[in-house]
């Protein structure tokens, strides 16, 4: 793929909770045919079904269904 982060990791983490809050991450995406633009769609959504990160209390979360993983 070829995709451009808007923002890094270290951002990312620092603006975890406002992006849980808003549920708004920004991808910029550069040069993409339609095919890969339905791929990195249809990609996104294999990964959103396995559950979600979260981060909490200094540490990261892993939550699927009812159970949480904690790292």
């Amino acid at each position: 793929f070829k995709v451009t982060l808007s923002i890094g990791f270290r951002d990312l983490v620092t603006l975890l909770p406002a992006i849980q809050a808003t549920g708004l991450l920004a991808f910029t995406l550069t040069g993409l045919s339609p095919a890969e633009h339905t791929s990195l769609s249809w990609t996104h959504n294999l990964v959103r079904n396995f559950g979600t990160w979260a981060y909490h209390q200094n540490k990261f979360i892993h939550q699927y269904e009812n159970y949480s993983y904690y790292n």
